[in-house]
């Protein structure tokens, strides 16, 4: 049996009023047509749901049973209708958000920050991993945006640039006279130098440059993380080739020096990525606006 859910919305009007004329003036229609819907409706169910009264009509017993059900029918309606609104407004919802720990602290924080005070009620979750985690996140749909070194070759995936990042080398006290005039690599190389491990975006457009140039390079200590990179080469454990975005504080409170030098670090560009035809949340798209990803 098909439903019409026209007659429904009919009946429900004309049992919640027990009355055709006033569930005519409510639904904008003739009471005619009310009538006719009804006769319709109980054709269609082989029974009878109004009985007439002096004020009106009541429901026959099968009417009662099935206004029971249209009532539930139309809560739970009215329930959806209010939840996607909420979602349009953004009184709730989720968003949910992976990068490395380093950009997150320096670069997402402030876009994650002001979303939240726009839209305090929506919950948001923030995956800390490395890229290729970010990605594999991403296609298993345990988060909805991806930050990860861009370009991004990959066909269920759309990545898009965000911002760059320039590396740089830095020291502290101990190794202050290689700060005074510009190094050259070849000389540099020769101090102990402090690296992330192969593999990593850092790592790889550092060995690149390297090979441009025909410079050697042996790291006395590899790392897999910034921060511990940053915090040996305040120790003084040697020379470390660095995001300068990350170490703003500790060059502005002279913790660490840059040195300057004759390589040609070029800057390392970060994407947004969602996948491909992929369904937005409307949280997700409010973000992505906020981030400038449709500009």
């Amino acid at each position: 049996m098909n439903i019409n859910s026209d007659l429904y919305r009919v009946f429900y009007c004309v049992a919640k009023n027990k009355s055709f004329s006033v569930a005519a003036k409510e639904l904008y229609v003739s009471q005619s047509a009310i009538s006719q819907n009804i006769r319709q409706l109980e054709q269609q169910l082989g029974c009878k749901l109004f009985y007439r009264t002096r004020t009106g009509v009541e429901l026959t017993k099968e009417g009662d049973v099935i206004f029971e059900y249209v009532e539930r029918a139309t809560h739970w309606l009215e329930q959806a209708k209010k939840r996607l609104e909420e979602y349009q407004n953004l009184d709730s919802g989720n968003l949910r958000v992976g990068a490395a720990d380093d950009l997150c602290k320096y670069f997402l924080d402030k876009p994650i920050a002001r979303f939240r005070n726009l839209y305090p009620d929506t919950h948001i979750e923030i995956r800390c991993e490395k890229s290729q985690q970010t990605i594999w996140d991403l296609k298993s749909g345990k988060i909805d945006i991806g930050f990860v070194g861009h370009p991004l070759e990959d066909e269920e995936i759309e990545c898009k640039p965000w911002l760059y990042l320039h590396d740089c080398f830095v020291c502290n006290e101990k190794y202050l006279a290689h700060t005074k005039e510009r190094q050259k690599m070849e000389n540099l190389v020769k101090l102990p130098l402090i690296l992330l491990r192969k593999g990593t975006d850092e790592r790889n457009a550092f060995e690149e440059t390297m090979r441009q140039m025909g410079v050697v390079a042996n790291p006395v200590l590899e790392v897999s993380s910034h921060a511990l990179m940053v915090q040996l080469a305040k120790n003084g454990l040697g020379i470390a080739c660095v995001t300068e975005a990350f170490v703003g504080h500790e060059l502005s409170h002279r913790e660490l020096y840059k040195i300057s030098t004759n390589a040609n670090l070029k800057p390392r560009s970060i994407g947004v990525c969602v996948l491909k035809n992929a369904t937005q949340h409307f949280a997700v798209k409010r973000f992505l606006e906020d981030i400038g990803y449709n500009a």
